[in-house]
């Protein structure tokens, strides 16, 4: 989840290769609930936070830790 440190944020299709998992199924709920609110998107097959969400990312980060 560092990926979404970056500003390209998290290819999917990478961390299903490596996770054996797509990142919807393991983090569905707190993707859906972070989209909502707009900090998140998935664009491209790439999960990145929006420009609030780089406001908010120590919260959205924290959303994945618990």
């Amino acid at each position: 989840m560092l990926g979404l440190r970056m500003i390209e944020g998290i290819d999917t299709r990478k961390f299903y290769s490596i996770h054996g998992v797509a990142i919807e199924d393991k983090y569905g709920e707190e993707i859906k609930e972070l989209k909502k609110d707009k900090l998140l998107e998935l664009k491209n097959g790439k999960l990145r936070l929006t420009h609030k969400g780089i406001l908010f990312s120590n919260e959205v980060f924290l959303k994945f830790m618990v």
